[in-house]
């Protein structure tokens, strides 16, 4: 390997932390509780900037939390599919 190879591979590297974190965040029964974290997180910086909490606000943060919990189902279902490819 040359030094030009080496850093076209650290370059790209950055590419995937972003997506081995989500996976291994989601992925396993800590996802829910990492999922609330960070929602949690996320409403109480935005609320904290406007200072004042609409009703609107609990429903965005049903429907944030709805979208996840569909995304998490995909993830593990299309995971299960893998599986059965693989042992097929």
């Amino acid at each position: 390997m040359t030094n030009a190879d080496i850093c076209s591979m650290v370059e790209d590297a950055w590419l995937l932390i972003p997506f081995i974190l989500g996976f291994l965040a989601f992925r396993g029964p800590m996802g829910g509780v990492f999922e609330s974290l960070f929602v949690r997180a996320l409403w109480s910086t935005s609320a904290s900037s406007r200072k004042e909490s609409t009703p609107s606000d609990d429903d965005c943060h049903d429907t944030l939390r709805a979208e996840l919990s569909v995304l998490r189902q995909e993830m593990k279902r299309e995971r299960l599919a893998a599986q059965e490819v693989v042992l097929a």
